[in-house]
């Protein structure tokens, strides 16, 4: 998984207007082509919390994908972190000029943004320097290696969790709780305390077990479908929620009357008898793991709201399975864990526990 950098500028009005701001599909919709439109639709199914950034080059957006994080700086500053969605080329400034982008200079010096691009979940980060990551992409040697826009590729990510004896892009980024501590302190970072939940533990034990040498028929399918979006670098966060459906499906569940989409803030809930049962957070993220902490604290938030006793995230591939009954804590709640393209002989007893009764 690659990182996108911007350095929106300390004292920028326009990172005020679309960085600091959320827009919904409904303001904006009558300034971007149908195209765009509705890929909007697909990445924001709720209308709300979009948020926009500009390009001059195509280069700087050519190589991030659907689901990567853009880390936003501000000056010396990490201010959060974004999931990217898309970015659609511009023949005309109606969108810019709507959102005010450089609408404090004269119109000779006003830049036209031809590639314009949007994201969405902002998270803040434990991680508060830059220079952090200037250590992490071991670019101290520059102190102009972050000018505008820099795509960071998937290998010099991998060099930069061996750097910072990081294991994963979330604790890279310090946005999960497992993050290293002497870098942590190293770096005088201000934690940010999450919303109240249990915690995770800090190290994850690889699984063990035998793998499946055939998948089971009535599964094969929907693992297919896994198999293609993985390779399909295009898909959009909607393609993970309609895998994670399809999968319900094969276990009994009706779409429709079981199967809920965006219900308030959840992205699928899974009712049985009339009531809910499963609240489900998708995340278009290949890295997601059992320990990834702000996605379980957003999920259990929405689970508290409808009383659903199980709580789930997963990527379409990777499933986590917690019960909110059991124990205080997160690792007390896991009840199983499993990925669709490696399933081994335990993991069936997990996925049949998912079935509907």
């Amino acid at each position: 998984m690659g990182i996108y950098l911007i350095a929106a500028g300390k004292s920028s009005e326009n990172r005020q207007r679309t960085l600091d701001k959320a827009w919904s599909i409904d303001q904006i919709s009558g300034y971007v082509p149908v195209v765009a439109l509705e890929k909007l639709h697909a990445s924001f199914p709720s209308g709300q919390g979009i948020y926009a950034w500009g390009a001059n080059k195509e280069a700087d957006l050519a190589d991030i994908r659907n689901g990567e994080y853009v880390v936003d700086v501000k000056n010396k500053d990490i201010v959060q972190i974004f999931q990217f969605c898309f970015w659609y080329k511009s023949d005309h400034t109606r969108l810019q000029n709507l959102f005010g982008w450089d609408e404090e200079k004269p119109m000779a010096k006003r830049r036209q943004y031809k590639y314009v691009y949007f994201l969405s979940n902002p998270i803040r980060s434990l991680r508060r320097q830059k220079s952090f990551l200037a250590r992490a992409f071991d670019f101290e040697a520059n102190p102009q290696w972050l000018v505008r826009q820099r795509y960071i590729s998937d290998q010099a990510v991998q060099n930069a969790l061996l750097r910072t004896k990081t294991n994963t892009v979330h604790e890279l980024l310090g946005i999960s709780d497992s993050g290293n501590s002497s870098i942590l302190a190293e770096q005088n970072v201000v934690q940010i305390s999450e919303p109240s939940a249990p915690s995770t533990p800090e190290i994850e034990t690889p699984k063990e077990g035998t793998y499946l040498s055939t998948n089971p028929e009535w599964i094969a399918p929907v693992i297919e479908m896994v198999e293609a979006l993985i390779d399909d670098t295009g898909h959009l966060e909607r393609d993970h929620e309609d895998i994670v459906a399809s999968f319900f499906e094969a276990l009994g569940y009706r779409r429709v009357v079981d199967i809920k989409f965006r219900r308030g803030n959840i992205d699928i809930r899974i009712d049985q008898d009339g009531e809910p049962l499963f609240t489900i957070e998708v995340k278009p993220d290949w890295s997601l793991t059992c320990k990834s902490t702000a996605v379980l604290n957003q999920a259990y938030a929405y689970a508290n709201e409808i009383g659903t006793r199980y709580v789930i995230i997963t990527n379409c591939d990777q499933y986590c399975v917690f019960d909110r009954t059991v124990g205080f804590k997160y690792e007390d709640q896991l009840i199983g864990s499993f990925r669709l393209s490696s399933l081994m002989e335990e993991d069936l007893e997990v996925i049949e526990l998912l079935r509907k009764k």
